[in-house]
């Protein structure tokens, strides 16, 4: 089990760490939880992902259910916010693959039949458009709230 934020706040410390040795230059990261975050990198999906362990979230929650965003129709649907362009950003693909999202043996078939929908930060998903980290799922983002009260 993960190990949630140990305080009754969320201030985390986000750092990349890399160690110059004798056998050459190791990056150090892929770490999150205790209030610490150790990062090969500052955006994109592992600084969502491990800031996730630290609001007490495991990896695929809720497995496919909780895990994979959904049309608008459906129950963990949800779209994302630029505030630069000020415009909504989908929580699918821009690119046509046509290809479906699956996890554990379900999938969710591409939003029409074209973009693959994208998968929570805890589940490997990755940044959509021009946003620079992963949506949480509305599953996800729940928790993580019920950890900000």
């Amino acid at each position: 089990s993960e190990s949630p934020h140990p305080f009754t706040c969320a201030l985390l410390a986000a750092h990349n760490t890399v160690g110059e040795y004798q056998n050459g230059r190791v990056v150090h990261g892929g770490s999150g939880g205790n209030g610490m975050v150790t990062l090969d990198s500052s955006i994109g999906n592992e600084f969502s992902h491990e800031i996730g362990h630290n609001y007490g979230l495991g990896h695929f929650v809720d497995g496919f259910k909780g895990s994979v965003h959904r049309p608008a129709s459906e129950i963990n649907s949800s779209w994302g916010w630029d505030s630069e362009t000020n415009r909504f950003t989908p929580n699918f693909s821009q690119s046509d693959s046509g290809n479906d999202r699956c996890l554990e043996e379900e999938c969710q078939s591409p939003y029409l039949g074209k973009y693959q929908f994208g998968a929570d930060s805890m589940a490997g998903g990755d940044p959509n458009y021009s946003n620079r980290f992963t949506f949480y799922t509305p599953n996800t983002a729940r928790i993580i709230q019920n950890f900000m009260e």
